[in-house]
C-alpha cells in the first residue's frame, strides 16, 4: 500500500498522540468515532468527513487544520 491520504492523515495523527501521551481508543471516543475508524481510513485511503477532521484538529489544539477546513467552507 502506498502512501495515500488516508495514510498520512493517521500517520499525522498518530504523531500527535504520542507527542501528547494520548491513547488512540480514548482519543476516538473524545472526538465521537470508533477505534476502527482510524484502521479504516488508513487501509481504504480516506479521509473522515470534514466535521470529523475538525473535531480531531479542535481535541488535538491544531490550528493550521482548522483553517484550512475552515476556508474550505
Amino acid at each position: 500500500m502506498g502512501n495515500t491520504a488516508g495514510t498520512a492523515f493517521v500517520d499525522r495523527i498518530e504523531e500527535q498522540l504520542v507527542k501528547k501521551n494520548l491513547k488512540r481508543t480514548a482519543f476516538a471516543k473524545t472526538v465521537g468515532v470508533t477505534n476502527q475508524a482510524f484502521t479504516d481510513w488508513r487501509r481504504r485511503g480516506t479521509v473522515p468527513a470534514a466535521d470529523t477532521a475538525l473535531r480531531i484538529a479542535d481535541a488535538l489544539n491544531i490550528r493550521r487544520i482548522k483553517n484550512r477546513i475552515a476556508r474550505i467552507f
